[in-house]
């Protein structure tokens, strides 16, 4: 479903690259008349996957590998994860179920949703960093701490608000039973992480939020869509569609979470709730245990038609668009849960290794797409319409695929005169003009955003691009006689600003994190001198 959208968006990044432009803003080749895609595209799927297209030469398979490094990552540290708490044997069965979990089938094989399947791999790395500051208590996990929410904020803005139904949870979790003066370091401590990452990612955040009002979603203040919500059917059908409804170009679109993930919470709440009853003395392992079960059923709620008042009252939550993408974060606690009740069962080996038997024999025939195109690499340097949706066109333009295809950049539309091209680049061109005329009206088929400069021999011009026949288009005016022409697509003030921010916290975390390592070195090489003496 969203493959051809993320392949052309990091095909875009590359082709930038390309020209030299490692800082991307502007996509050339992406509707039609181009479009300012890096300012609200994914980062970190965008840039990794670009990067690896200069080693493949070859969008697709950079795409692939994306999915192939985050698949095997997400749950190599899930598994680390549940090795805090559970043996070697229980943890493999709990990973192997979340390996195999049916939401993550549907990411990959259906929906192609490679920002949100990998953006697991950064909860899973959260978790695992607050644990190990609460209880290391270390510094270098304050600090992967910080670049754990950095990946999340930058490969997924708004899985962060998802992820927060288990991450405040725990965190809490960890913090019971703490001194008040403890209990403030580690909050402050948390708190400065997520600001300090939130800071460096400024570059993306500030432009996104501020200059939406450019495009046509900016006028809605929620983008939640109704309609969305989750029925029982979806928790315990044992179905998987090849056709749902409607589908004709994909496999069937049906979010479902699948029978084991479903039997293994309704048991461990009727265990929870047995727990809880009869007094039974808790571990730290059954109180999470507990915290989880309960947490699973909040989530559950959080899909349903009974939820849609939250969505609407509150934009922050409305914003992740679909309730149903909640099953992202529902789908790491059934592996949590499945783990602990195989910790009380004695000698279970057997039992786990037929549990993962079951897995692999139910899933295993659900792992494969349908109705696949093959395209050719050039496919994805040019679209003719704006994949995103048409709400990310500018406000300026219609739709984006209805506009005439133009082989030239620039061309002579009042007046008469010639063009001779200097430069063509993504974000940069420059031409010699020759005006025979008192001046000459000329346009280049690219879609204006601001940002977009017109200097004539070095000096800056005006732009018009509100002509109902250039609709949204740079056109300009050229005085008569022999010009240069540049045009480039600059940082706004409020990039730049929010360029110095990132800039600037990004620089003040490597000084600190140098200053205390050397600072713990120094103190070791004073405590070794002491020693001496």
């Amino acid at each position: 479903m969203d493959g051809t959208v993320h392949i052309t968006t990091i095909t875009q990044f590359y082709k930038a690259m390309q020209d030299g432009e490692w800082f991307v803003r502007w996509s050339d080749g992406f509707a039609n008349y181009g479009l300012s895609v890096p300012l609200f595209a994914h980062q970190l799927v965008s840039y990794s996957g670009a990067l690896l297209t200069f080693i493949t030469h070859d969008a697709l398979l950079s795409f692939n590998i994306l999915f192939l490094i985050g698949t095997f990552l997400s749950t190599f540290f899930i598994y680390i994860f549940l090795r805090l708490y559970f043996s070697e044997e229980s943890s493999l069965g709990g990973s192997v179920l979340f390996h195999f979990s049916a939401y993550r089938i549907i990411n990959l094989y259906i929906r192609g949703a490679i920002h949100e399947y990998i953006s697991i791999l950064f909860l899973a790395l959260i978790l695992l960093s607050l644990y190990y500051l609460i209880h290391k208590r270390k510094s270098a996990y304050l600090l992967g701490l910080t670049c754990s929410f950095l990946g999340l904020l930058l490969i997924h803005p708004m899985m962060i608000v998802i992820y927060s139904f288990v991450i405040g949870p725990y965190f809490m979790f960890l913090l019971w039973g703490k001194q008040l003066k403890e209990l403030t370091r580690l909050i402050a401590s948390v708190f400065f992480s997520f600001v300090v990452a939130l800071l460096i990612s400024a570059y993306y955040y500030i432009p996104l939020y501020l200059e939406k009002k450019y495009y046509y979603f900016g006028a809605w203040k929620s983008q939640f869509e109704p309609g969305q919500t989750l029925g029982l059917i979806n928790f315990l059908s044992p179905d998987w569609y090849y056709y749902y409804r409607d589908d004709v170009l994909s496999r069937g679109h049906f979010i479902k979470l699948g029978l084991i993930e479903a039997f293994s919470i309704i048991s461990s709440f009727i265990v929870s709730i047995v727990m809880l009853l009869r007094g039974v003395k808790r571990s730290t392992k059954s109180s999470l245990f507990i915290l989880f079960s309960i947490l699973s059923l909040l989530i559950i709620f959080m899909m349903t038609e009974y939820a849609n008042v939250f969505y609407q009252k509150i934009t922050l939550l409305g914003n992740i668009q679909f309730p149903w993408r909640m099953m992202s974060v529902l789908i790491i606690i059934p592996p949590f849960l499945i783990a602990y009740l195989f910790s009380k069962i004695k000698n279970n080996t057997l039992v786990i290794y037929g549990f993962i038997l079951i897995v692999c024999f139910t899933r295993f025939p659900q792992l494969y797409g349908k109705n696949y195109t093959v395209h050719p690499k050039s496919y994805y340097f040019f679209s003719l319409k704006n994949l995103h949706t048409n709400k990310l066109n500018t406000i300026w333009t219609g739709e984006t695929e209805y506009y005439p295809i133009k082989k030239n950049k620039a061309e002579i539309i009042a007046g008469q005169g010639s063009i001779k091209v200097i430069n063509l680049k993504n974000s940069q061109r420059t031409y010699k003009i020759n005006a025979q005329n008192d001046r000459i009206r000329m346009v280049d088929n690219t879609f204006y955003y601001p940002g977009w400069i017109v200097y004539v021999d070095g000096k800056p011009t005006t732009i018009e691009f509100q002509d109902m026949n250039y609709r949204g288009v740079i056109t300009y005016y050229v005085p008569k006689g022999d010009h240069t022409v540049l045009i480039r697509f600059e940082e706004t003030k409020i990039r730049k600003l929010a360029d110095m921010i990132s800039v600037f916290s990004l620089s003040l975390l490597i000084i600190i994190v140098f200053i205390e390592k050397r600072y713990k070195i120094l103190q070791k090489y004073l405590s070794s001198k002491a020693v001496l003496r």
